[in-house]
């Protein structure tokens, strides 16, 4: 693969067909993220290069503090939009994903009222509120406005905390998120459990998202082997340091799995962004 780059610097995989014929005129089309203008043109190329197709594999993710993570391209995504002390209106996401019903996850959903994918039980919650929920379960894949959200197991407790002394909500999640030829595993709140393995084989993804803080979630030595169950070429902690009870050092993770994989843990401070290729 090619990678170049297009309207705003955005890079842009092009990949080569090995049997098209030598001089060519290629329909491209930059296609950019939420932050470019999209724009189409034809371009000749020189006869040393076969014809190229535009592949759209890049996403900017940006960790926004604790659980919550902002997926932008073609749309934005917002995932469990909480952090401690202050709001995430302002990311004006097009889709909300929801991992379970503790208040530190479903934080401003209500307020936000965006489309939101939840499992079912807080789906039927978020549809008394106004919000516009979409309803799925363990397993399931439902695809909206081009993005594809597979839910998968997390273990966890799930009750939601805002409804008053709280109700049922359903089982916790994790999320397998595909956009614009990317794939993200947000693993949710979660202990370790052997079939992420299944995930990494079934899904592939490009990053892994998960949580290391411990005493509520599996903390850094699970997570490591969590990192290698999902194989995901990036992993970036999340859910650690918001409190002091799940305090934890994110170096000895990143160290560690650097020194003993060909896997890359980003550490990054909230607020931060990094930009994804697919592999």
């Amino acid at each position: 693969m090619v990678c170049v780059t297009g309207s705003g610097n955005q890079p842009l995989i092009l990949s080569c067909q090995p049997n098209a014929p030598s001089t060519v005129m290629a329909d491209v089309s930059l296609l950019g993220g939420p932050y470019h203008q999209v724009r189409a043109g034809t371009f000749a190329l020189p006869e040393k290069f076969h014809s190229l197709t535009l592949i759209s594999a890049y996403m900017q993710l940006t960790w926004l503090g604790h659980s919550c993570v902002l997926l932008s391209g073609t749309k934005k995504v917002l995932i469990d939009p909480f952090i401690e002390g202050g709001s995430v209106a302002y990311t004006n996401p097009d889709i909300v994903a929801l991992t379970h019903g503790h208040a530190d996850h479903m934080g401003e959903t209500v307020v936000l009222k965006k489309t939101t994918i939840a499992i079912n039980e807080i789906a039927k919650y978020l549809k008394t509120k106004g919000v516009p929920a979409e309803g799925m379960n363990l397993g399931g894949t439902i695809s909206v406005d081009g993005v594809s959200f597979t839910m998968t197991p997390a273990l966890h407790s799930a009750w939601i905390e805002e409804a008053g002394i709280g109700c049922n909500g359903g089982a916790a999640a994790g999320f397998v998120i595909g956009m614009d030829g990317v794939t993200v595993y947000h693993a949710g709140d979660t202990a370790l459990f052997s079939d992420m393995k299944l995930i990494g084989e079934l899904y592939r993804p490009d990053v892994a998202l998960l949580p290391i803080g411990g005493r509520f979630t599996m903390g850094i030595a699970e997570a490591m082997m969590a990192a290698n169950f999902v194989g995901a070429k990036t992993v970036i902690p999340i859910h650690y340091n918001t409190w002091e009870k799940i305090t934890v050092d994110p170096a000895p993770f990143k160290e560690a799995i650097e020194r003993t994989t060909d896997l890359k843990v980003n550490i990054l401070a909230p607020g931060e962004s990094v930009e994804i290729l697919a592999k």
